[in-house]
């Protein structure tokens, strides 16, 4: 007979699962509720079903299966950037600042005399973690002076381990079809990295986990504090329509950004190396992505004449200068020419990193990051909201979050003891801001809110788009794969999508969304997101002794302390082979 405190174990255990698949794995286009999902992005949607085409194929044939040859290094996320066709982002802020910075950009520009040593990916397909780590390196050089090209030379197995073995039940692993491919060859992209990194996962020195050589050589790294934070990644592309081809503009954002901030991470499609002069130009835009690289600098007068057949010719001059991840023996010492017009190019990402500050918490739930964006279908603002319980004495000093257009203007309210309602405690701070280009944000508070151990408080965001001059407002008849968010602020949410986001989980009380700011609903009460969480963190620093250190990890809610006491979702996060 099992005891009374096995019986409760077993009892929570059957409840949860129940719970769980009852919820499904996804989420409709439209709820009962009001608000409206992008549709997920037609190349991760692609890309899921070529995989299940080879496996099934393979299993007709009596093989064992083929869809490992569907894993490149890249791998397509399932957000949506596609409504921003056409619309002009600038890192400075303004539709019109990129317009008037663009007489200031440079015909030529090369961070290669500044970036440490080309690094070699070799035998694994973790090119995405070494484009991020890339970008994040550069960063930390060429704006923040915090590190050289001597002592640059951050980890990448560390990301590539941990984005796909769980660091802990707080804080779980993407998912992937571990029954065709090891972790190491899943492949990813730079929102994987971005979730990964600011849920406070990464950033070590190479030292403390280094690269392995072999398949025979990996190993799980010790876990240990990150070294530096990832403050803001800044979208600069659009994968749906693969933007960053656009002349002017779009590539003056990309020039601007690298100026700025450093090198830009970027998906290409790398096929056959063919031009003896370090060119590389693929005369088609059909085809995909299956390859990250970094974008250190450019020459608009990089000549036609240095591309060759087979690979195809471009009409005009100029070209990128990329950093790829196969060793300083390829190419031009581990970097090539890409012609401005490639149009496999897509995404663009900078990594905005920092010093880790001493003794800092996370509060969060989504530490698989942004999967979707949701919004009301007549809303401008939109409001969401997350409810944390302080696990020691806090001092509140910035939150973070993902926005979905250029030139949101946002404001931010943090309450203190609060209820079950975000909004009925009472107001601590409030802050109001416009952020330059979509991605994830975070954002300064103008005082530190000391949130005394136990106490609950909300961190309360609102987003709106500018003025209709934006073009995001003038494109109403775009495709229908922008229609759903093209003209409408977006609420960035977890939720659980199969093969990517299953270990997202929820739990009432936590996220809540609203059209008003003034009746607010929970997002787990919503059709399809009963495991949803909005995408909000709260970062605090403590002077209690004990306070720790600044490793991150998720602030749970009553329910989850219960789980984890209970030893339940260790047999859930089982689930996949790691």
């Amino acid at each position: 007979m099992l005891s009374a405190p096995a019986l409760i174990k077993k009892v929570y255990i059957l409840l949860l699962v129940a719970a769980i698949f009852i919820s499904g794995d996804s989420a409709s286009e439209a709820s009962t509720g009001g608000i409206s999902a992008a549709p997920l992005d037609p190349l991760f949607v692609e890309w899921q079903k070529k995989i299940d085409a080879a496996r099934t194929s393979a299993q007709e044939g009596g093989g064992t299966g083929n869809a490992a040859g569907v894993f490149h290094g890249y791998a397509p996320s399932p957000v949506n950037w596609s409504h921003l066709d056409s619309e002009v982002i600038s890192v400075y802020g303004g539709a019109e600042n990129i317009l008037k910075k663009g007489s200031d950009i440079p015909a030529s520009y090369d961070l290669r005399p500044e970036m440490p040593a080309v690094r070699d990916q070799d035998p694994f397909g973790t090119c995405w973690t070494f484009s991020a780590m890339a970008a994040a390196e550069s960063n930390l050089i060429h704006e923040k002076a915090i590190l050289t090209k001597d002592s640059a030379d951050l980890s990448e197995w560390y990301l590539a381990y941990y984005g796909y073995n769980d660091e802990s039940e707080d804080l779980p692993s993407f998912t992937y079809d571990s029954s065709e491919v090891e972790y190491y060859d899943a492949g990813g992209d730079d929102w994987r990295s971005a979730a990964i990194l600011t849920r406070g996962t990464g950033f070590l020195e190479e030292a403390s986990a280094p690269y392995p050589q072999s398949a025979a050589g990996a190993y799980s790294p010790d876990l240990k504090a990150r070294k530096y934070k990832l403050n803001n990644v800044l979208y600069l592309g659009n994968l749906g329509e693969r933007e960053v081809r656009l002349k002017d503009a779009r590539i003056n954002t990309v020039k601007e950004a690298i100026m700025e901030y450093g090198a830009v991470s970027i998906g290409i499609y790398q096929g056959e190396f063919t031009a003896a002069s370090g060119a590389y130009f693929r005369d088609t835009d059909e085809i995909g992505t299956n390859h990250a690289v970094t974008i250190v600098g450019w020459d608009d007068d990089y000549a036609v004449s240095n591309f060759a057949d087979p690979a195809g010719i471009p009409s005009e001059d100029g070209a990128w200068i990329v950093r790829n991840s196969w060793g300083n023996t390829w190419g031009d010492e581990g970097y090539y020419y890409v012609s401005y017009e490639e149009g496999s190019l897509n995404d663009g990402v900078v990594y905005d990193t920092a010093a880790a500050p001493d003794k800092e918490k996370i509060y969060q739930y989504d530490p698989l990051g942004l999967c979707r964006f949701v919004t009301y279908e007549s809303a401008d603002p939109v409001w969401f909201a997350n409810i944390f319980t302080a696990s020691r004495n806090e001092k509140i000093n910035s939150v973070s979050f993902y926005t979905s257009h250029a030139n949101s203007t946002c404001t931010v309210k943090i309450y203190k003891d609060c209820g079950s309602d975000p909004t009925d405690g009472t107001l601590a701070v409030q802050k109001s801001l416009t952020v330059a280009a979509p991605g994830y944000n975070t954002v300064e508070l103008d005082e530190e809110i000391v949130v005394a151990k136990n106490r609950k408080f909300s961190v309360v965001v609102s987003v709106a788009l500018p003025e209709p001059t934006s073009s995001s407002r003038n494109n109403a008849g775009g495709s229908a794969s922008r229609t759903a968010i093209l003209s409408l602020p977006a609420i960035p949410v977890e939720y659980p999508i199969t093969n990517y986001s299953e270990k997202a989980d929820a739990s009432a009380g936590q996220s809540f969304i609203s059209s008003d700011g003034i009746e607010w609903k929970d997002l787990t009460e919503e059709s399809g997101y009963e495991r949803g969480n909005v995408c909000i963190k709260a970062f605090g620093i403590s002077d209690d002794t004990d306070a720790g250190g600044g490793g991150g990890g998720c602030s749970t809610g009553p329910v989850m302390f219960i789980l984890l006491g209970l030893g339940a979702l260790p047999l859930i996060y089982k689930g996949k082979k790691q």
